[in-house]
């Protein structure tokens, strides 16, 4: 609910999720097992995998190079570690920034900061939540 300042856009507005920094290319690794529920090309987001977990859990990587890996549909299943696609600069609305996954998490259609479930070996200020 707290709007921020998009350089993109020159405005503020909500972020649900946090940014990534990373290499463009780099791999974008599952977060958990789960079925992937959507694929697709989002106008202002770009690509896009969602990822449905068991206990009402959904991961939302974006900002994907537009080349995805062999066997990522809808349908299929992934495991934890499993590589869903790469770092890209498909966002539209975020194309100003560095290369990043955009990653947001869901709990029973909730927003929430995925900080509180997954560790990272380092965490940069671009990591921002805001719900």
């Amino acid at each position: 609910d707290i709007p921020v300042f998009s350089l993109t856009m020159e405005d503020y507005r909500v972020h649900c999720g946090i940014d990534i920094s990373a290499d463009a290319g780099a791999n974008v690794l599952a977060a958990a097992s789960g079925t992937i529920s959507k694929v697709e090309f989002d106008p202002l987001m770009g690509q896009t995998v969602q990822i449905t977990h068991n206990g009402g859990y959904v991961t939302t990587y974006r900002n994907l190079q537009t080349k995805m890996p062999e066997g990522i549909e809808v349908g299929a299943s992934v495991d934890a570690g499993d590589v869903i696609g790469y770092v890209g600069d498909t966002a539209l609305i975020e194309i100003s920034d560095s290369p990043h996954l955009h990653l947001e998490m869901t709990k029973d259609d909730k927003n929430i900061n995925p900080l509180s479930l997954i560790k990272f070996e380092s965490v940069d200020s671009s990591t921002d939540y805001e719900d």
